[in-house]
């Protein structure tokens, strides 16, 4: 008996023609920044002069479809949820006494264009590196508290607003339809009050930025 035998044809891997999709199930997570009104210029450390404070990273959760057409473009619908926190604590800006907290919740359709790699190469190499841009909506949930100085606007109410997402990722295939991978993503919002502040001295819209790790699933290849 001869059993796990894999082989190639023409069209592709014996019981999946390359003129056929795939069908990807992703999970992922990792850890993410919101970069609002809410913080400033540290005082000390490494980010002395920047506006990231370490202290409000977060993590920002991924369930994800893909679907990789035969020419190595895909798309991809995406849902992420995550909790992020803000505070003017030791920074710059400390004697405005600003905290916030915001649920977020995005729901975005992407393209995917790989530049190395994919299925219908992982018979000769594992690795595959793409790049993604896309579009939708982020709903988020902001809670603030603070000096509320003049001039200052704070909602602290449930919004949407539109969001464009955009990065690059790393995959490596391990067999059986299985993948783990790596993504860098910039999230960018039409809204300045995904932490619910607006200040006149940071008249900008917000930015997420997430690295997340990834596990999919290859349904096509995996059966």
């Amino acid at each position: 008996m001869i059993s796990g035998v894999s082989a190639q044809g023409r069209r592709g891997l014996y019981g999946h023609s390359k003129l056929d999709g795939y069908s990807i199930l992703l999970l992922g997570g990792g850890p993410a920044y919101l970069f609002g009104d809410v913080g400033g210029s540290m005082r000390t450390t490494l980010f002395k002069g920047s506006t990231f404070n370490p202290s409000s990273t977060r993590a920002f959760g991924t369930l994800g479809y893909r679907y990789i057409f035969p020419n190595n473009l895909s798309l991809r619908a995406n849902i992420l949820y995550g909790k992020f926190y803000g505070n003017d604590s030791l920074t710059s800006l400390q004697s405005r006494k600003y905290v916030f907290n915001s649920t977020i919740l995005e729901a975005s359709l992407q393209a995917e264009l790989f530049l190395l790699g994919g299925p219908n190469s992982y018979r000769y190499n594992p690795h595959s590196l793409y790049l993604f841009a896309g579009a939708g909506n982020v709903t988020f949930i902001p809670l603030v508290t603070g000096n509320n100085r003049g001039g200052d606007v704070i909602k602290s109410l449930p919004s949407n607003a539109p969001i464009l997402p955009f990065g690059f990722g790393y995959e490596l295939y391990l067999g059986d339809g299985f993948s783990l991978g790596t993504e860098l993503a910039f999230r960018y919002a039409f809204n300045d009050f995904l932490d619910g502040l607006k200040t006149p001295y940071s008249d900008n819209n917000d930015l997420l930025i997430n690295f997340n790790l990834t596990c999919s699933y290859n349904f096509t290849l995996g059966r």
